[in-house]
């Protein structure tokens, strides 16, 4: 049974239109504030759905907290499909006349999705608040019926959409990507003084993100001097006799299980990011079986662990793994930052081309949360989409205190125990706990 499709007038302006009518495998509504992203969004879902309502087949539409589906993305489909189906608030899926289903799910958890078979249209809603984790899965959902994925969103920061996406597609890497940029005034009803106003209101960077749909890097970063150029590694065989190999983790159930691995040269010279896994609702059982994998692909010399989790780090311990909790406590998430900042500003610190994306993904977006004072924050970082981050703060503070004599409190190394240390020579006298807090 095919639904009948519901007559529906609806006048588009010519970039949703644009949208709406492309062919393309993955389309990309980037739009600035009330350009009309999750209307055309709407209606792109409601003509898949019309189409193809047929027994047996799943559509997907997501957001990227509970909040933002409740209050925005439920509300508009329930108006546009009123008369196409039963909605089950509990289950959050639609039952559509025509026997198919539409599901809708928010991506604060990406495994959410999971479990979902014979997807056949996506539509991800403000997809730019995503995390890479999320994103993945999303291809995960889409890959085995080739369905089409329509993201719409503004840009919040050069993200997973702007890396893998955006950038790509300006240079004409990827023909199954068609993305549509809007500024909120090609909505004809957007009022063009109030756009004016806020132009002269807001700070440059963040106007053009919000209403002019560029993507900028974000007011208040962390980790501002980061630059996956300046910053990057080519891809290379890292040898035992060159490098030692050292893991941190943050250690998560519903938030991430997440590990870093770092291959540090023996001559102290750089650091480098090679490995990573990154995991929700990870059982104390397979979060052995990850570190033991790791620990014997790269024959780690310590494990760097949130110590705020004593009994697991006790079971990594039990299962032969050398696995230590990191140094926590006043102030040392403001010292793990200026030491991975030293890092990254003198290009120490690497990144190996194709591993660690959701440490990639997340320090584009890791900030400080803005406070009512021009141009100032707060000094804690904002606690989302910021597991990678722990865990790589936890690994590289540990490395840098363990290793390097730091003198004045300034976080600086002077006379540095790396190279002896890396190198078997460390002599015990003098400190017979170096690994140990």
């Amino acid at each position: 049974m095919v639904r009948n499709l519901q007559s529906l007038t609806v006048k588009l302006h010519p970039k949703q239109r644009e949208a709406y009518t492309s062919k393309a495998r993955i389309i990309c509504f980037v739009g600035g504030l009330q350009s009309g992203k999750s209307t055309v969004g709407g209606l792109w879902m409601y003509r898949k759905t019309a189409l193809q309502d047929i027994e047996g087949t799943n559509y997907l539409i997501t957001s990227p907290t509970y909040k933002h589906l409740s209050q925005s993305i439920r509300p508009w489909v329930q108006s546009l499909f009123k008369n196409s189906g039963i909605y089950n608030k509990g289950d959050e899926v639609y039952h559509l006349n025509g026997g198919s289903h539409m599901w809708l799910r928010s991506l604060t958890d990406p495994t959410s999705i999971e479990g979902i078979p014979s997807v056949s249209a996506i539509w991800a809603d403000e997809a730019g608040m995503i995390s890479y984790n999320a994103w993945m899965a999303l291809l995960g959902r889409s890959a085995f019926a080739k369905a089409p994925i329509f993201i719409s969103s503004t840009p919040y920061s050069q993200n997973w959409l702007y890396r893998d996406l955006y950038v790509p597609w300006l240079k004409g890497l990827l023909p199954d990507v068609d993305i549509i940029q809007c500024k909120s005034i090609d909505n004809p009803f957007f009022p063009k003084d109030e756009y004016e106003r806020q132009k002269t209101l807001m700070d440059a960077r963040i106007f053009r993100m919000k209403y002019d749909a560029v993507f900028e890097k974000l007011s208040g970063l962390v980790y501002l001097d980061w630059d996956d150029v300046l910053n990057g590694w080519e891809s290379c065989v890292l040898p035992l006799d060159r490098y030692q190999f050292f893991a941190g983790v943050d250690i998560g159930f519903a938030d991430p299980f997440v590990v870093i691995v770092a291959a540090v040269a023996r001559d102290g010279s750089h650091i480098i990011l090679c490995d990573e896994f990154y995991r929700s609702f990870t059982s104390i059982h397979d979060k052995v079986s990850v570190l033991k994998q790791l620990n014997d692909k790269w024959s780690l010399t310590m494990i760097y662990c949130d110590g705020a989790h004593p009994e697991s780090i006790e079971a990594f311990c039990s299962a032969g793994l050398n696995a230590v909790a990191s140094k926590k406590g006043p102030g040392s998430v403001q010292h793990g930052i200026s030491i991975v900042t030293s890092l990254i500003r003198d290009r120490t610190l690497r990144l190996m081309a194709g591993k660690c994306n959701n440490f990639v993904d997340e320090i584009s977006t890791y900030s400080y949360r803005e406070v009512d004072d021009v141009n100032k924050t707060t000094e804690e970082p904002l606690k989302m989409n910021d597991h990678a981050m722990d865990a790589s703060r936890y690994l590289l503070s540990s490395i840098h205190d363990h290793y390097l004599t730091i003198s004045h409190n300034e976080f600086e190394p002077t006379v540095t125990h790396l190279q002896r240390v890396l190198n078997g020579d460390y002599d015990n006298k003098d400190n017979n706990d170096w690994y140990n807090y």
